[in-house]
Order: structure tokens, then sequence, then C-alpha cells
């Protein structure tokens, strides 16, 4: 569902900036993806800093779900973006460097003397991904601890070496994220409101990790809208928005 909107919403935003949005034309693109049940979000474009169109589509089709115009969505990987702010701020406030190794912070993982922040940060270093535990995903749908996910990435390796090709790596932001953390000396949901929320004053922006009420859960389609199991997001330091 959400990959669905963020999709939506990003290439709507590439059609429609800086032309005159087309409020009729974005009406009747939400309209067929809600009426062929296609997905569920809200979508908010801003030009020259005001918001010139909001709506959101399919919630209706939700049966028992209290929501309102606060609800908030997990955003999932799109929290990669802000972990690699916070790894940038870092390097700009001369704590960290682009070149500095993985075995700094995580001696224990595999190659971590060639493997630096600059790939972690482009998946290029050949890290695996612990997200698939033996090609399964169900394991993270439970409550698990940082150690199980570090073991998970040591037990998997690497694939390839680092720089010699660039493949999708949630071990190596899961990895970033946790050097956030020791660099800050906090935790991570703390670190995103203070250098992230509180500047830009974004109201509606923040970890899972802050007990946040009001979100949306996680649901496909078969036949009807139904809510599925989601991945403990707790010590997976997702946003919501």
């Amino acid at each position: 569902m959400k990959l669905l909107f963020l999709i939506c919403m990003m290439s709507i935003i590439a059609t429609v900036y800086p032309q005159k949005v087309d409020i009729q034309k974005l009406n009747e693109y939400l309209n067929h993806i809600e009426n062929n049940n296609q997905g569920i979000g809200s979508l908010s474009i801003f030009k020259d800093g005001l918001e010139v169109y909001n709506r959101s589509f399919g919630q209706s089709k939700l049966t028992n779900v209290d929501y309102n115009s606060n609800t908030k969505y997990q955003v999932g990987s799109i929290t990669k973006l802000i972990t690699a702010t916070l790894i940038f701020k870092l390097i700009e406030d001369k704590k960290l460097k682009l070149d500095d190794t993985l075995s700094k912070f995580y001696s224990e993982i595999p190659n971590s003397k060639n493997i630096t922040i600059k790939n972690l940060l482009e998946h290029s270093s050949g890290l695996g991904d612990y997200v698939r535990k033996n090609d399964s995903i169900p394991w993270l749908t439970s409550r698990i601890t940082e150690k199980e996910i570090i073991n998970e990435i040591i037990k998997q390796g690497i694939d390839f070496e680092p720089n010699e090709k660039v493949r999708y790596s949630n071990s190596g932001y899961y990895l970033l994220t946790k050097i956030v953390e020791k660099k800050y000396n906090s935790d991570y949901g703390t670190i995103v409101d203070k250098h992230i929320v509180m500047p830009l004053k974004l109201e509606n922006f923040s970890s899972i990790k802050n007990e946040i009420k009001n979100v949306f859960k996680s649901y496909e389609f078969q036949n009807n809208w139904n809510e599925i199991t989601e991945f403990n997001f707790t010590i997976l330091l997702v946003l919501v928005i």
C-alpha cells in the first residue's frame, strides 16, 4: 500500500511541477486508484512554499478502522533518507568521514576493514540483507533484539567486495542508523526530533519508537482490504509521517 502511495506521489509531483497543478486530472487519477483498489494513501503538493493540493484516497474502503486527517503513515525504507541526512550532518560537523571504515564501529562484521561509510550509503558494501533470513522475512514480525540482527548480518557475510557492484542492502542502512546512535550517544527517535523535526518544525513527523498513536497499519487487497502482519518496527527504527 505505502509503496504504491509513494510511487504515485513522486510521479505526480514530477509531472505537475513546476507547471500549474491540474486538479481535475489529479482527482481523476486518484479516483481511478481508489475505485480499482490499487492503493490507499494521501497526496500533498507544495509550490513556492504553499500547499496547492491535498487529497486522501482509499481510506473509506477500510472496515472497522478509525482514522482522521491526522492519521500517520509508516514510511518504511524512506527512513533511509533521514539516516543519510544525519550521516552527512555528522560529516559536516567533522565527527565522521566518508572514508571511515565500518571496523571503527563494528569490527565483528565480515570485511569491515574494507567497508566504508560511503559504501554503506551507496549500497556498494557487499553486505547481504538481514531482512531476508534464509530467504524469509516473517522473523521480523516478532520482537527481536539488536544483537539478533547483528548476528544475522555477520552470518550472511559478504556477497562481493566493496565498490565491485551496487545492490540494495537493508543491512548497510541498519548499521548506519546504529552508527548515528553511537556518534550522538542517543536513541534514533531523540536524534531525529532534535536534528530534523524541531529545526524544520515538522509537526507530523517522528520515529515510531516515540510511541506515536493514530498510525495506519499495513493492508493488502485480496477481494477486500485486509490488515497484514507487519514488521516489528520498534527495533527497526522506522519513521512515521
